[in-house]
């Protein structure tokens, strides 16, 4: 006997890779540290991410397979943490 099943789930809405929201969120600000980005993140999605992961997806924009961006850092003024900023595309 051959039994069928039936998936009754909702498709699930396709969530926007971390890298992408995290891009995002570069573009539309000047400079920012990796707790604005989570914060943001956190905001826009309900989802978590620790500062060390919105680190690495930040140092990963340099990467050309996820765009090659030109990501400057500073030091912020007064404290040991670090801004960081898009400020074009590597040629």
């Amino acid at each position: 006997m051959v039994q069928l099943s039936l998936d009754l789930e909702p498709p699930r809405a396709r969530r926007p890779r971390l890298i992408d929201a995290v891009k995002d969120v570069l573009l539309i600000h000047e400079w920012v540290t990796p707790y604005f980005v989570q914060r943001e993140i956190e905001r826009k999605t309900g989802e978590f991410y620790c500062d060390s992961t919105m680190s690495a997806r930040i140092r990963d924009l340099r990467k050309a397979r996820y765009g090659g961006y030109i990501v400057e850092r500073r030091r912020k003024e007064g404290t040991d943490s670090f801004e960081y900023r898009i400020t074009g595309k590597k040629q």
